[in-house]
């Protein structure tokens, strides 16, 4: 629907218009490998042959629709915002809400115990192993159903947001990302819309651990998200959109965008953010290394044996991709649900 024109006074940010409240829905998925490694290790005395593979994988999915108020806090005139609908009303639809996270870790090692005999008589290995030896550990985790409205325990908590405003290009300018700015035309008039996630629930974790020496355990545990945080990190989705309104300073017109950005991460840390949809995979880095000869004691033996300096090499790779959009905003008098 098209809503009138309604100018500003300032002429710089549009005033509220004809509606106090309004809402949108964004949408934001993440992925992030950190790393996935590749090593071959230099051969030591009784071990040789080693190699190591590791993957950390994070998958994390955010889904809201929020609501917003507009001209209820005098220092953002002009801007509708999820923080000012007040105590009396929820700030988003709680059937909107979908949170996914999931990570997944493995390590996976392979090696050649040495046959590194003494001089006694009958000879004996001075390793404590020989032959091929496997080592796995595999760790998998995802999300626990959550209510909305009151995550369960205390220490949980989900919070979405969102603003909008249109505003003069020279007045926003300086709220967007550098790399965006010059899409940007001064005496042209934008639409600012920005939307978030901020969580940390609990998380059902699976751990499993196969080692020749100590035999396989496997555990379950419920932590909160995010894996190793400890309690201490939240997990953060945002996205911005930028819309191109016009010459005229239009509160409700949804524009033609111009940049959507978004970053994920953690609540103090967030980086600028990417245009979307972005994936940033790193070329491999290979890492030579040498490791120094080794003096060893042998039994029975007139001298003491020396295995030589070798070499290893370790290949690692990162990489995130990041996707979504923001959709439906609507303005309208209609209350938001009440607060249970």
């Amino acid at each position: 629907m098209y809503y009138a024109a309604c100018c500003c006074g300032s002429g710089a940010v549009c005033g509220c218009g004809d509606y106090t409240y309004a809402s949108v829905s964004f949408a934001l998925a993440s992925r992030s490998l950190s790393p996935v490694s590749f090593e071959k290790d230099c051969d030591r005395l009784c071990q040789r042959n080693r190699y190591d593979t590791t993957t950390d994988t994070v998958t994390k999915y955010t889904e809201a629709k929020v609501y917003m108020r507009c001209g209820n806090n005098s220092g953002f005139p002009g801007t509708y915002r999820s923080t000012d609908i007040g105590d009396e009303f929820l700030t988003f639809d709680p059937n909107s809400i979908k949170v996914l996270e999931t990570v997944s870790e493995s390590r996976f090692t392979t090696e050649t115990g040495a046959f590194v005999p003494n001089c006694c008589d009958p000879p004996f290995n001075i390793c404590f192993n020989t032959g091929q030896i496997t080592t796995i550990r595999t760790i998998t985790g995802s999300l626990l159903p959550f209510d909305p409205v009151d995550p369960e325990p205390f220490t949980a908590q989900m919070r979405p947001y969102a603003s909008t405003y249109v505003a003069r290009g020279d007045s926003m300018i300086g709220s967007i990302p550098e790399p965006f700015r010059d899409r940007i035309i001064p005496n042209t008039f934008y639409r600012v819309t920005r939307c978030g996630l901020d969580w940390s629930l609990m998380m059902r974790v699976f751990r499993y651990t196969y080692d020749p020496f100590f035999g396989t355990e496997t555990d379950v545990s419920d932590i909160l998200s995010p894996y190793g945080g400890g309690g201490f990190l939240t997990n953060a989705h945002f996205i911005t959109q930028v819309s191109e309104v016009g010459n005229e300073c239009d509160s409700h017109a949804i524009g033609e965008n111009v940049v959507t950005y978004g970053a994920a991460g953690f609540t103090g840390g967030l980086p600028d953010g990417l245009e979307l949809p972005a994936a940033n995979y790193p070329i491999d880095v290979q890492q030579d290394f040498t490791c120094p000869q080794q003096f060893y004691s042998r039994p029975c033996c007139e001298s003491d044996g020396v295995f030589p300096e070798t070499s290893g090499t370790r290949s690692f790779l990162t990489g995130s991709e990041l996707d979504g959009g923001i959709f439906s905003l609507e303005f309208m008098d209609d209350l938001p649900p009440p607060a249970p």
